[in-house]
């Protein structure tokens, strides 16, 4: 398996930049789409919780907030404890881009920094998220489907 340092995906939306910027950094609609729960003060430093009924927690830190363009946010590896700080080889980063198209708006969310990770964590996480961002970005057309 050839390893790659990032995930990359891009769907474009008949909607406003602004419409796609909530939805990516609105607690309340991230837990509609994203995951079940979402605990956050949008601030870039704060911490960031996401839960899944289903497969747990995931948190991290704010790292941008340049509204209505990017958002970004670094998380804790597969298997890393919350008490551990969060560091660049036991996280990687998520960026939000929303740009305005002729259309409406594009959505590109690049997770990126496997490489910096431990091996023994390394390929069991990229393949996890790229499947899990398959996943949520198919959960983010499905709840965007009424507007669209």
């Amino acid at each position: 398996m050839t390893e790659t340092n990032q995930i990359k995906r891009t769907v474009d939306f008949p909607l406003s930049t602004e419409r796609v910027w909530r939805a990516v950094t609105d607690p309340e609609e991230l837990s509609s789409w994203f995951s079940d729960h979402v605990q956050m003060v949008f601030q870039v430093g704060q911490e960031i919780v996401f839960k899944w009924d289903q497969y747990g927690t995931a948190s991290g830190r704010i790292e941008l907030i340049e509204p209505p363009k990017r958002f970004a946010f670094r998380w804790r590896a597969h298997n890393v404890p919350d008490v551990e700080p969060i560091t660049e080889s036991n996280s990687t980063l998520v960026t939000f881009t929303v740009t305005p198209t002729v259309e409406g708006a594009r959505l590109t969310v690049v997770e990126s920094g496997f490489a910096n990770l431990p091996e023994s964590m390394r390929v069991r996480t990229f393949q996890e998220n790229t499947s899990g961002w398959q996943a949520e970005f198919e959960d983010l057309l499905a709840y965007f489907a009424e507007e669209l």
